[in-house]
């Protein structure tokens, strides 16, 4: 469960000079194969283990380029002794929480990773942090590291990896997915085209469920019939659709088409989930 890079995504949706001929036709298939990752999640487990999406933590900036490369990099310089404490029972201790943090990730052989001078870490200490995960933002026990030239400390769960489903997975790009209090109705959100005018875009959302995920993919339909040459910018627009389960949510994991998860919470709390 590496800690995801920071990055902007640019997402285009609609782009381009012509006519708009109005909705396509034609049916999507229900995205079957984005379950097969999923296909051993133990989602009826209780407690059902944590899938943990992000550990980066809020606010994070940097004085530097070079430093916000470090970071991404996983270029850590441990300069104090860290606490051989346990947080609790079975918990992670501050010495195998930095070795997580300074793992190195996929391109950490590259020219630019080699080139910056590690982040010297001044502190650390055991705290509380939000982490995100598939159900939203969870506070967790966690490890708390100070560096030179970051903003914010670099946080880690101190909780046990057991508590955990093994990753590394994906995390869907985009929004996420309220569920309605009987668990069979969701709301999945997304980057697409604009909801009205001569650009405008329709969509419509087909489902494929297992016992141990449930997974969404989105049907573009360009919208109204526009005489003339139109051109389409390439602003995304938060967007959604709604679609009906066969069966409650429940612990299974939700995903995009991909298979990519998402976060998915219950309607009443969406303005503090994602």
């Amino acid at each position: 469960m590496k800690r995801s890079a920071l990055a902007l995504v640019a997402v285009a949706v609609v782009v381009g000079c012509g006519t708009l001929n109005g909705p396509r036709t034609g049916a999507i298939s229900p995205p079957k194969d984005a379950l097969a990752r999923w296909q051993d999640f133990p989602a009826e487990q209780n407690p059902r283990p944590i899938v943990l999406l992000s550990t980066d933590s809020p606010g994070q900036g940097f004085d530097t380029n070079d430093a916000k490369i470090a970071a991404l990099c996983s270029k850590f310089a441990l300069q104090t002794r860290l606490p051989a404490e346990i947080p609790m029972p079975a918990g992670l201790s501050a010495a195998d929480a930095y070795a997580a943090i300074t793992k190195p990730g996929p391109g950490a052989s590259n020219a630019q990773c080699a080139a910056v001078a590690p982040l010297q870490v001044t502190a650390a200490r055991i705290g509380t942090a939000g982490f995100t995960t598939d159900r939203g933002v969870a506070q967790m026990p966690a490890w708390l590291f100070r560096a030179t030239g970051a903003w914010a400390e670099f946080q880690w769960p101190a909780i046990a990896p057991s508590a955990f489903w093994p990753g590394p997975f994906e995390r869907s790009i985009g929004g996420g997915a309220t569920v309605s209090p009987s668990g069979r109705q969701l709301t999945f959100s997304f980057v697409g085209g604009p909801p009205d005018g001569p650009c405008a875009e329709d969509y419509t959302g087909v489902v494929a469920e297992s016992p141990h995920a449930v997974a969404v993919a989105v049907q573009s339909n360009p919208g109204r019939v526009q005489g003339g040459p139109v051109a389409c910018d390439l602003v995304g627009h938060m967007r959604s659709v709604t679609v009906q389960l066969a069966s409650p949510l429940g612990g299974r994991v939700l995903v995009d088409a991909s298979g990519a998860a998402v976060e998915a919470c219950p309607e009443a709390i969406r303005a503090g989930c994602f």
